[in-house]
């Protein structure tokens, strides 16, 4: 298996993806359509393929690039300024 095609468990993905493990098992268990895809390998062990968090990565990245989400009137800059 090559090493972009390699299956990674919830611990690496999150790392990979600088979220917690805990936000992947919830975006799983809400089935959120926005999450990374991931291969279930029997009944309680879920894989991810690196490959596809890159370029799910990406995804997201060229997505919100410019897209001003963060700034927003719930936004972390707009929660700075009220000093939340």
């Amino acid at each position: 298996m090559s090493k972009s095609n390699e299956l990674v468990d919830t611990v690496e993905a999150a790392k990979f993806l600088g979220v917690a493990g805990v936000t992947l098992r919830q975006w799983r268990w809400r089935r959120y359509p926005w999450q990374p895809p991931f291969v279930r390998c029997g009944t309680r062990s879920i894989r991810y393929r690196r490959q596809s968090l890159e370029q799910w990565a990406l995804e997201r990245e060229s997505l919100n690039r410019g897209s001003g989400k963060d700034r927003g009137p719930g936004g972390r800059q707009a929660r700075r300024a009220r000093g939340a």
